[in-house]
């Protein structure tokens, strides 16, 4: 676990004792809570304040877990005092949600994995008449729908809009396919088979956010505050990177990151910069580049499988690569002086 300390109006003589006594506290009295469920992904924020003109002290607590953030606040004559009742107020906080946790969320994530585990068994053993029909539609399609969800998850997760474990690419990806053969009937004979597969895993993962984000504002109406309302705009990829499978480097170390020379140092490291900044683009926007850029989809499947029309996919496009070019400037990057810099985005041939 991390810790940052902040000080504001303290005395300089003081600071070392209180950052001594506060890594002691997070060490001893916080650490062993969470150790063996988020750990390595928390971060434990720390503000003291003196405010003269009240005479007062002012403690300010943040503890960063993998789905919440929490919060505690004291103000005193006293600096000892509230330090104390305010490590006092986070710790309960801190206990009572890592026993919800283990008690709520484990057998609910059981349960619906051995859901989804059924589903994709029913679908697979099911006899239902066009089987073999749906069998051979889906086939050589699931090597790219994985691609495809697994690029959406990183960036979904990066942003905090799901936890960091749940759900897999795997649950996406047999929730996608039990839904298609459920609706197969249904499907348009004008829309290809990649862009309504994607379609489908797009709706199934807004659905997962919409749930999550339904179980966050629960949580953030238990203490009266938003879980994102003390985190910074740029901290985002601190606090909310995802486990080592689904992460933004991860997805750029593949081609064309692989096809870089080593010596060629600058340009792994504006392509994984690009890659970084696509978290902070409009969800469409980043779902049109990834299947134009990455996945070489048609503009006319594209736009299918984000249910809109090719001039749309086109204005999405001129947006990102505007937003993508300003931001390579601030950052010191040379945009290219003609073509796009969503083409260094491209896979090589």
């Amino acid at each position: 676990m991390r810790t940052n300390i902040t000080f504001k109006e303290i005395d300089k003589g003081m600071r070392e004792e209180l950052k001594r006594a506060i890594n002691k506290v997070a060490t001893r009295q916080l650490e062993p809570l969470i150790e063996k469920l988020w750990k390595d992904r928390c971060r434990f924020a720390v503000q003291i304040e003196s405010i003269p003109r009240k005479k007062l002290y002012s403690v300010s607590l943040r503890l960063h877990l993998a789905k919440k953030v929490l919060v505690c606040r004291e103000e005193g004559h006293d600096l000892n005092r509230c330090l104390q009742a305010a490590i006092e107020d986070l710790k309960e906080q801190t206990e009572k949600y890592v026993s919800r946790i283990k008690k709520e969320d484990a057998w609910k994530r059981k349960v619906r994995r051995a859901q989804l585990r059924s589903l994709k068994a029913a679908s697979d053993q099911g006899d239902f008449p066009e089987k073999e029909i749906y069998l051979d539609l889906i086939k050589s399609h699931i090597p790219q729908l994985q691609r495809v969800v697994r690029h959406e998850l990183t960036y979904v997760r990066a942003k905090g809009d799901l936890p960091p474990d749940y759900p897999r690419i795997e649950d996406i990806v047999n929730k996608t396919l039990d839904r298609a053969s459920k609706i197969l009937k249904e499907k348009r004979p004008e829309i290809s088979v990649q862009a309504w597969l994607i379609q489908i895993a797009f709706e199934v993962i807004a659905e997962e956010v919409a749930r999550f984000r339904s179980q966050e504002g629960m949580d953030a109406l238990e203490k009266g505050f938003s879980p994102l309302e003390f985190i910074p705009e740029d901290e985002i990829f601190e606090f909310y990177q995802p486990d080592e499978m689904l992460t933004i480097e991860e997805l750029a170390a593949v081609s064309p990151y692989d096809s870089i020379p080593d010596e060629s140092r600058e340009e792994k490291e504006r392509l994984l910069y690009l890659y970084r900044m696509l978290a902070l683009l409009p969800s469409k926007w980043r779902q049109a580049l990834n299947l134009i850029f990455l996945e070489k989809m048609p503009k006319v499947d594209t736009a299918e499988a984000l249910k809109t029309d090719e001039k749309t996919i086109d204005e999405w496009l001129t947006n990102a690569e505007a937003f993508l070019r300003e931001k390579m400037i601030e950052a010191g990057y040379e945009p290219p002086e003609t073509g796009s810099c969503l083409d260094y985005l491209t896979v090589p041939a």
